[in-house]
């Protein structure tokens, strides 16, 4: 008889237990989402009492409290085999996608310079060339990479030519009447744009401008920094290595679009 009471109210007490979680496990099934990885755990626990609070029921049906338990049980346990699953699995298992807008990377809101970022991306020589600032120069025939652009055969030294500077690990000048055999900028996507700090090189052969675009290319190994002021591309600067060792915190003194 001792063991009858107390199987009727351990049953009873399962089946209150197991209510209890549903009810909450409904009322406050957004906390869950969040602090649950795995809601599925919290169904086999109520899973499991239910089952117990069943048996225990109908091992000791003649008290009151154990047909409570025992048919109380039973009910939470179909529920929770048929109807828990399928509300589980439309909460859960199919998440509303997060709605978000993709920026376009390559604009800085800067007309002049979208301008020239558009220019370079569309890989179009002509309307490069259209966009690059010549320098005019006295030549000079000293030998040497780096310093005045050189005369050309026929040119006397000292001679003012239209020129436009590249910059990398020594600098040269290249012609306006050789930018026929030129290449263009062979760039595939914007790394970053700043505003030039003091701290960039600078001089009258090789004038940093303004802005900085830098662009990768299909080379991993190299990159293109565009120099620009006013709208016109006024340096190239040929760099070897990865953007990501820019050391940005040096060079720009302010970050219109960041890497």
């Amino acid at each position: 008889m001792t063991n009858n009471k107390f199987l009727a109210w351990m049953s009873f007490a399962l089946f209150i237990l197991s209510a209890g979680i549903i009810l909450i496990f409904v009322l406050f099934a957004s906390v869950f989402s969040d602090l649950v990885e795995n809601p599925s755990i919290i169904v086999l626990v109520i899973g499991v009492f239910s089952l117990l609070g069943t048996i225990m029921g109908f091992l000791s049906f003649k008290a009151a409290q154990a047909k409570v338990g025992g048919i109380g049980g039973l009910v939470i346990l179909l529920l929770v085999l048929f109807v828990i699953p399928v509300g589980r699995e439309s909460t859960y298992s199919l998440p509303q996608p997060e709605v978000s807008v993709q920026e376009q990377t390559n604009r800085t809101g800067i007309a002049e310079i979208d301008h020239v970022i558009d220019t370079v991306l569309a890989r179009d020589l002509n309307a490069q060339i259209q966009l690059l600032q010549f320098s005019i120069l006295p030549c000079t025939y000293r030998e040497g990479l780096g310093g005045p652009p050189k005369c050309l055969d026929g040119e006397v030294e000292g001679t003012e030519i239209e020129v436009f500077p590249f910059l990398g690990p020594e600098g040269h000048h290249m012609h306006k009447e050789e930018m026929a055999d030129w290449s263009g900028i062979q760039a595939s996507d914007v790394y970053a744009v700043y505003r030039n700090s003091k701290q960039v090189y600078s001089d009258e052969a090789y004038p940093a401008g303004e802005y900085a675009i830098i662009f990768t290319t299909d080379s991993e190994n190299f990159y293109l920094t565009l120099q620009v002021t006013g709208g016109k591309i006024v340096r190239i600067d040929n760099n070897f290595g990865v953007p990501a060792d820019i050391d940005l915190n040096r060079v720009a003194s302010e970050i219109i679009l960041a890497p």
